[in-house]
């Protein structure tokens, strides 16, 4: 959650935003923003793409450091700051599993996602995919292939749907949205694998 800060040239409360309202200088960055508050953007899981560079745009032209070459050492650091936070929130909510750990940090429940344990069926699943995976060196190039060709089409299934499910996910951010977005992790993660089979 972003906090109020004071300007430091003029003393005036300014929110949390990038410039003060009372002297129009560049701030320093407030590292307590999610990449939601720092895009100025509501927090959520889809995002009108179009909206999100515009904004990404114009924050970037106002705070890049080529504008601030005749500026103070102070203000040229702020800049500099403000334009990697900038950078960082846009390549965060771009990006579709940035964006729900974004959304689910921005509701506290980051540690909860770190915490969550798979279901068992879930687990006996990916046991199965990776002993499939297993297997593959001991098969012929043809069967590997087969095997190989199967094993992601079932795999990117899950993985889609699920992601297909959590982009129209409507609720808040709660329970079944934590478990959707640990089974995405999971099946990532196989799907890493997998392509090391390439």
């Amino acid at each position: 959650m972003a906090r109020n800060i004071t300007c430091w040239n003029c003393g005036k409360v300014v929110n949390a935003t990038v410039f003060c309202p009372q002297c129009e200088r560049i701030q320093p960055c407030d590292m307590s923003k999610n990449p939601f508050e720092v895009l100025g953007v509501a927090p959520s899981i889809t995002v009108d793409h179009d909206l999100l560079t515009a904004t990404f745009f114009e924050l970037s032209r106002l705070t890049h450091p080529d504008f601030f070459g005749a500026a103070s050492s102070l203000e040229q650091t702020y800049s500099l700051e403000q334009s990697a936070q900038i950078n960082d929130a846009y390549r965060r909510l771009s990006s579709f599993h940035g964006r729900v750990t974004a959304y689910l940090d921005s509701h506290d429940l980051t540690g909860a996602l770190e915490a969550w344990k798979p279901p068992p069926a879930l687990l006996m699943q990916v046991l199965e995919w990776n002993e499939e995976i297993d297997e593959l060196d001991g098969k012929s190039i043809e069967g590997r292939e087969k095997s190989l060709t199967r094993l992601r089409a079932e795999v990117s299934k899950v993985h889609e749907e699920t992601i297909k499910a959590v982009s129209e996910y409507s609720e808040a951010a709660d329970q079944r949205l934590l478990d959707m977005v640990g089974r995405i992790q999971y099946i990532a993660r196989l799907k890493e694998r997998l392509e090391q089979h390439s």
